[in-house]
């Protein structure tokens, strides 16, 4: 696919990720996939699938993403505008950017954290 035409097939990627229909959807909040639509469609495309999300308007529009990929496991985080990535498995290796206890206040420096990491082509 060329570049040109990747964004707006993304777009309705993440619609049809994020929106899958009946019980299966997996990312609720349209607040959480305003903000992290791309990242988890490009998470998707990377073999990731979300498990489940939550969101707390009441606790600064707090949310966390589960992701799996076989045995691994991701969380993206964001509390009180900061966000964070939790990983546990075999096959992950935490980078010293992604370190536990980490945090980045911009969710694009965040987003391009997490593709390097694992190895993703960003947008």
């Amino acid at each position: 696919m060329q570049i040109k035409n990747f964004v707006p097939a993304l777009a309705v990627y993440i619609d049809n990720l994020i929106d899958g229909g009946g019980s299966r959807k997996k990312i609720a909040h349209p607040k959480i996939k305003r903000e992290a639509g791309q990242l988890i469609a490009l998470l998707a495309a990377g073999g990731w699938q979300v498990h489940s999300s939550q969101y707390s308007s009441k606790f600064f529009g707090n949310w966390l993403i589960l992701l799996r990929q076989g045995e691994d496991e991701i969380r993206l985080i964001k509390d009180r505008s900061f966000y964070m990535l939790d990983a546990s498995g075999s096959q992950l290796q935490t980078s010293p950017s992604l370190a536990p206890g980490s945090s980045y206040s911009s969710f694009p420096a965040f987003q391009d954290a997490i593709c390097r990491w694992l190895g993703i082509p960003a947008i």
